[in-house]
């Protein structure tokens, strides 16, 4: 299956969108389910700390400013091995993500 990538918020304006070698920085809140309601995992939020990183999938797909919700099936997340008390084996795991940055650049 892979990453399907739901935008659930695009910002007005023309969109700017990361490229391949971009750094992005994100807030997210990755489930185990589609719900808000289902059992978080892990949270930029709670933490009040965005995520940095170089880009990768999914992400090209949402827009400076945008929201979308990541689907990311059991083979491209992890798998039959899980993690320990945390993320059960063969889990899709789901992720509300918000695009901050490119590159230092914000909304």
């Amino acid at each position: 299956m892979g990453v399907n990538v739901n935008v659930t918020h695009r910002p007005s304006g023309e969109p700017v969108y990361p490229k391949s070698g971009d750094k992005v920085e994100i807030h997210y809140v990755g489930r185990l389910g589609p719900q808000s309601t289902d059992k978080e995992f892990d949270s930029s939020r709670k933490r009040n700390s965005p995520f940095q990183t170089v880009i990768g999938v999914g992400i090209p797909k949402v827009p400076l400013g945008g929201k979308a919700t990541l689907e990311i099936s059991p083979d491209c997340a992890y798998g039959e091995k899980g993690i320990k008390n945390t993320i059960p084996p063969n889990s899709t795991l789901y992720f509300e993500v918000e695009l901050l940055a490119i590159n230092g650049r914000k909304n």
